[in-house]
């Protein structure tokens, strides 16, 4: 608003100050302009009319007069009336003046507002000068063919065509524009991208004032999409384009001749009718649907003829709806959003449309908003896709159907199995043309009937077994027959078959079949069915039998492949069969070879000779010891002359970390190795020295096969074969002949060592059981000696208490051997077990030592603790850890000198607890070293070893330690330096409180005379035990303590006591052996629990056994025991848990 009012302003100004200037320039030349003084103000009046229209030229008019009649003097020999005259003459002049400069100025605005119209069109417009150098560039160019103005000036306007079209651009667009001044035509263009373009071309000259040529103007319009409707658009922007300029160029004339005003002012208009009327041509005349809405109301303002004609509406239907009518209404939100935003411009888009009666359209719409009638409305212009993209769509589904093909094909190619090929087929089938049933029939030998090969959507059961006819009477049969593809729109109404029982069971409506051709005969038939009727198009039909031919070129490749196969085999048959029988004859002998001898040594060395020459020219054999190292066993040559060569290879066994010598990289890999040619490169990383390198060299191998020596999973050696001078080549069947000889071979080394291995368990089977003999023997012998000299009553009373303490010794050396012996029995079989908790592991270590001090006292050994009471608790099994402290303290008091020292140490290691046992004794040789903790291995196993044991204490700490989740390690410098043992044990990963963790106590054992703890006076017990003498010493326990003792040998004895009718006999404690023959205790517990409690059901029972571990005890509470205790018991233990079982207590 502030902007039009400066520049109504401006306009007077001007015309004030223009007629000022004049009338000051007139009384400066008064002289000169007498008697013309009007002329300056004339020409005020002329530009203030020209500048700013009928207003400001008005205004300067009626300044000019009252200049005139104020400030110029009027000349004397002019009268009143002529000077009226005159005055009034200049009024009228400059009115027409003013209202001819109006008139021009609204017609430039027009003219102007056309050229900015087409500057920002949609379509392209591109002048050029007579040399084809582009001029100028609209936007519209810019969108058509991609580049922007800035990149198109001053080219040539080639670039926008193909370089195959100039010649025809120069003879049939040029050349006629030239001669007829225009031209229209359709041409090719190429955009920026490559992309290829046909555009309606529109051409004009352009010319001077002068009516000279001075270049060429073109209108480009993409036929592809709006081609009649934007061709017109186009065109009436170009004629009005042309006319603007040229009425531009007249207008610079117009100061100097206003009569040539008038008549340009003619022309404009009339040009501005004919513009008119060329829109709204194009508006009623195009012939595709068109119309203008009110973006406000969403109303139709205006159609054209061809809505009307298109969507079946009429004028007045049209203009009583709003544009949502014409749209699917799930498309109404989109739409609203869209006109919400008032885009400038040409805008494309796409969409659907609804007609009057229902039917949908795809349309792509081409708009731009514009002021129509006073409202912001929006023109539209429509174009019917539908077929297009239906058309796209058609070609889009052969694409697919065509890549389809190809893929099966690929499929097919690739050697895919016939079945699995048929199958995919079927599926494509059905995917591909959107049908529910595929089939794919092959015709049987005998030529009646077809098999259902392969298919999709048959009921179960039917693919694989169901037949149809091959006859007339079966759509299959009927196209075998006609040789031509079968298309059936509705079988009910089939009049050239009836279809077989196949089809009408499955309600199939509609199908067509084509035939699976074979070189001989077909081989069967393809078909696709459906429930529902359909016209199958000639497209359809293509893509069944397309893959039909791709099944039939499969089929004939699996026929010719078995063909040649078959052929191949026949041949190859005879020729394996000789070399069969002579590589069974080879190994029958290489067999008799290994069977022949248990040294395997000697066997290996038989074998490598007997290889030469028949496999190979010379033989190697080399063996991986247990310790890793590498001995090479055997070197056979055929060559004479080169024996000596060959044996001297001996000395120079392979080196096992190189690997890049094949014996050793098939010792670590495990796997043949094949050398087909020996680069020379190969003998040089093998050899040791210069020397060795001449020996390989001289021996020229040209060939190299190494077998690993593998039984068990094991890789014992190797067995190399190399050919030198002969030409015989290594082929596949030699290298599976050498495979199975070095498996043989390996076999023969493996049951070889297992022999050895087995003779050794028996020395040591030997070792040991003399060992434990003589363990057994030593305190047995003793307790005998004792015994009998106790019962003949003649020893004094410090002698019999001296016989009394060696008896104890005794009895607790043989319990603690026979407790390792069953140890070493649980950790054999797995049965092992741990009971872990949180402990710390300084009462656990204290208490071992305080069990070991008395040993210690009596050889005057010192042991010295340094134990850090930071150490964080561990997870672990208390007696077993104690077990493993006391075992390595023994074995440090057992093997230290007198008056020796032993350390203990407890401390952290990262994160573990580290427990160091450490000895000044006998120490360990390095021989032995590796071998300590192993079941029954001792250092020095002779009779006249000077110290005693089975050789277990440090296996049972292996394993605890282990089980523990830790290490145990020995060390030690050699034989009397001592020894070094050292556990450790990993910590609790989480933090625990000082309640959760359990103290143990030190437990130390005290040999104490036997005295009642507890008094059983009165108290009936029955001992229940198949062993007399073990019934006994538990009877005498008891009855010492004042029980009165039953006793029974076998459960039917002690069932007779409990279950008698005296109620003075029923026992009030029953104690049972678990191992009797016949029915043991488990079936008595089992028995008495099954009584009446008046008859003894209810009777409080011990479990008394020698079966030591958890699950025993957990089995015999289970089976109804009260108490467990485990052979040989201690009698004060024994009257404690009778005593308590029955409510009595005591102390001990």
């Amino acid at each position: 608003m502030v902007k039009g009012t400066n520049s109504t302003v401006l306009r007077y100004a001007v015309a004030v100050s223009s007629t000022a200037l004049a009338l000051l320039l007139t009384l400066l030349l008064w002289r000169l302009m007498e008697p013309n003084r009007l002329l300056l103000l004339l020409a005020a009046v002329i530009l203030s009319s020209w500048r700013g229209g009928l207003g400001p030229g008005l205004l300067a008019a009626f300044l000019a007069v009252l200049s005139d009649l104020f400030f110029l003097d009027l000349s004397p020999s002019i009268g009143f009336f002529d000077n009226s005259l005159r005055l009034g003459l200049f009024m009228l002049m400059s009115l027409l003046i003013g209202l001819q400069s109006s008139r021009r100025k609204r017609a430039e605005d027009v003219l102007k507002q056309r050229a900015g119209f087409i500057n920002q069109g949609h379509d392209a417009v591109i002048s050029t000068d007579l040399d084809g150098y582009v001029t100028s560039w609209n936007r519209g160019a810019e969108r058509a063919y991609g580049y922007t103005a800035e990149e198109a000036l001053g080219k040539h306007v080639s670039i926008i065509y193909p370089a195959e079209d100039l010649d025809f651009l120069r003879r049939d667009v040029i050349a006629p524009l030239m001669e007829k001044g225009e031209h229209e035509v359709e041409v090719r263009a190429r955009k920026k991208s490559g992309e290829d373009v046909y555009v309606q071309l529109s051409l004009s000259l352009l010319r001077d004032k002068e009516h000279a040529t001075v270049g060429m103007i073109g209108y480009a319009v993409d036929i592809t999409e709006r081609r009649r409707a934007e061709e017109a658009l186009r065109k009436a922007h170009d004629e009005l384009e042309t006319r603007v300029r040229e009425r531009t160029a007249e207008l610079s004339e117009a100061n100097l001749l206003l009569q040539a005003e008038t008549d340009e002012r003619e022309r404009a208009e009339k040009v501005l009718r004919e513009s008119e009327q060329s829109y709204r041509l194009l508006f009623e005349s195009n012939p595709h649907p068109m119309w203008v809405y009110d973006r406000e109301t969403l109303s139709f303002l205006a159609v054209n003829e061809a809505a009307i004609r298109y969507y079946r509406y009429s004028r007045e239907e049209f203009l009583a709806i709003t544009i949502k009518d014409i749209r699917p209404p799930e498309d109404v939100p989109a739409l609203l959003e869209k006109v919400s935003q008032v885009t400038p411009g040409i805008n494309i888009a796409a969409g659907r449309h609804r007609k009057k009666d229902g039917t949908f359209i795809d349309v792509e719409i081409v708009s731009h908003t514009l002021t129509f009638a006073g409202r912001s409305a929006e023109l539209v212009l429509a174009m019917d896709v539908t077929e297009r993209k239906r058309a796209e769509e058609e070609l889009k589904a052969r694409a697919r159907q065509q890549a389809a093909v190809a893929e099966l094909g690929q499929r097919a190619l690739s050697g895919t199995d016939l079945d699995a090929l048929m199958d995919e087929a079927a599926s494509l089938v059905t995917r591909m043309l959107g049908v529910k049933y595929c089939k794919i029939l092959e015709l049987l030998p005998e030529g009646d009937a077809l098999l259902l090969r392969a298919g999709v959507g048959w009921k179960d059961g039917y693919v694989g077994r169901a037949t149809v006819g091959a006859g007339l009477n079966s759509q299959a049969g009927y196209t075998l027959l006609s040789s031509e593809p079968v298309v059936v729109e509705d079988l009910s109404a089939e009049t050239r078959f009836n279809g077989p029982p196949l089809l009408h069971e499955h309600e199939v409506v509609s199908g067509m079949s084509v035939i699976i051709n074979d070189h001989h005969r077909p081989f069967g038939v393809l078909g696709a069915h459906t429930t529902k009727r359909r016209r199958f198009t000639r497209d359809d039909v293509n893509f069944l039998q397309a893959v039909a031919n791709v099944l039939a070129e499969a089929i004939q490749r699996r026929q010719a492949e078995e063909e040649h196969v078959r052929f191949i085999h026949e041949q190859a048959a005879r020729a394996e069969a000789e070399e069969a029988r002579r590589r069974m004859a080879f190994l029958a002998e290489a067999s008799n070879l290994l069977t022949a001898s248990l040294d395997y040594r000697a066997t290996l060395k038989s074998v490598a000779r007997f290889a030469v020459p028949t496999l190979t020219d010379y033989c190697t054999v080399d063996i991986l010891d247990e310790d890793g190292a590498i001995h090479r066993v055997e070197v056979a040559c055929a060559d004479p002359q080169k024996s000596e060569l060959a044996h001297a290879l001996q000395k120079y066994p392979p080196d096992f970390n190189n690997l890049e010598i094949p014996v050793t990289k098939v010792l670590h890999t495990g796997k043949l190795a094949f050398y087909p040619a020996v680069p020379d490169s190969l003998l040089v990383a093998g050899a040791w020295d210069a020397e060795h390198l001449r020996i390989l060299r001289a021996l020229g191998p040209k060939s190299h096969v190494v077998a690993p020596l593998v039984a068990r999973g094991r890789t014992l050696g190797t067995i190399s074969f190399t050919l030198a001078e002969s030409d015989r080549h290594y082929g596949p069947a030699d290298l599976a002949l050498i495979e199975e000889l070095a498996g043989r071979a390996a076999l023969a080394v493996d049951n070889a060592r297992l022999y050895e291995q087995a003779q050794g368990a028996n020395r040591d089977k030997d070792e040991f059981l003399a060992t434990v003999s003589h363990e057994l023997r030593t305190p047995l012998t003793s307790m005998l000696i004792w015994i009998r000299m106790l019962a003949s009553g003649k020893l004094d009373e410090e002698t019999s208490t001296h016989a009394l303490k060696t008896l104890a010794g005794n009895v607790k050396s043989l319990t603690q051997l026979i407790n390792d012996l069953l140890d070493v029995s649980r950790v054999i079989t797995g049965k092992l077990r741990i009971d872990a908790r949180p402990v710390k592991l300084i009462p656990i270590i204290e208490a071992a030592i305080d069990t070991i001090r008395p040993a210690a006292d009596a050889k005057k050994i010192e042991i010295k603790p340094a134990l850090d009471p930071l150490v964080r608790p561990i997870l672990g099994d208390p007696d077993r850890l104690q077990q493993v402290l006391w075992n390595l303290l023994s074995n440090a008091i057992k093997f230290s000198p007198v008056g020796g020292r032993v350390e203990v140490r407890l401390e952290e290691a990262v994160s573990d607890a580290q427990i160091t046992v450490s000895d000044m004794g006998q120490g360990i040789s390095p021989d032995f070293l590796p071998y300590v903790f192993d079941h029954f291995r001792q250092a020095d196993s002779s009779d006249a070893r000077a110290y005693g044991g089975l050789g277990l204490g440090l296996a049972i700490v292996r394993h605890l330690v282990e089980m523990h989740g830790g290490t145990v390690s020995a060390q030690s410098p050699g034989e009397g330096q001592g020894a070094t043992f050292i556990v450790r044990l990993p910590f609790i990963a989480v933090r625990l409180n000082e309640d959760d963790l359990e103290r143990m106590e030190p437990t130390v054992e005290e040999e104490v005379s036997f005295a009642c703890p507890v008094s059983l006076e009165g108290l009936r017990v029955l001992v229940v035990d198949d062993k007399a003498p073990a019934r006994e010493v538990v009877a005498v326990v008891l009855e010492h303590c004042g029980a009165r003792v039953t006793q029974a040998a076998s459960c039917a004895e002690a069932l007779d006591v409990i279950g008698g009718d005296g109620s003075d006999r029923q026992p009030d404690v029953l104690v049972a052996d678990i191992g009797m023959p016949g029915e043991d205790g488990y079936a008595l517990i089992r028995k008495v629990r099954a009584l009446d409690s008046h008859r003894g059901g209810k009777i409080p029972a011990v479990a008394l056994t020698a079966h030591a571990n958890i699950g025993d005890r957990v089995r015999a509470l289970s089976a109804g025991f009260q108490a467990y205790i485990s052979k040989p018991a201690e009698p004060t233990e024994l009257v404690v848990v009778v005593a308590s079982l029955t409510g009595r207590t005591g102390e001990l």
